[in-house]
């Protein structure tokens, strides 16, 4: 991976994406809302019950810019899913504000692999303490 790509995917301004889709959320809380899913590709955590294994190797799948991302997303639902892999392994902040606005429901799907602090930021949790 050269430099500039490196770079970008730090930034959080091109993800690694396995697919995206629109569908029925079909598990959890929310079956059966019309959602609109971004798989991201990669993860270091390896859940041995992960049914998209094949998101875990983030070399080998399509880096796309997140206003790709966002376009291909726009006007499917009020729903947004980003899943994957593990889609916190990655800098979402560029991606959720431009994706997630104006929508009404709003999920991640992350095994937590990650520290909290990481994806909120730790300013967050000083000010409200």
């Amino acid at each position: 991976m050269d430099k500039k790509t490196k770079l970008l995917l730090e930034k959080g301004e091109i993800l690694p994406i396995v697919e995206s889709f629109y569908t029925i959320q079909g598990e959890g809380f929310h079956k059966g809302t019309a959602s609109y899913f971004i798989r991201t590709g990669g993860c270091d955590v390896g859940c041995h019950w992960c049914d998209v294994k094949e998101s875990w190797d983030e070399n080998s799948h399509p880096i796309i810019s997140v206003e790709e991302i966002v376009k291909k997303s726009a006007g499917f639902s009020d729903c947004v899913v980003v899943t994957g892999g593990e889609p916190l392994m990655w800098n979402m902040n560029p991606l959720t504000p431009k994706t997630l606005k104006n929508l009404e429901k709003k999920h991640i799907e992350t095994p937590w692999g990650l520290s909290l602090f990481r994806f909120l930021g730790l300013d967050l949790f000083i000010k409200k303490s």
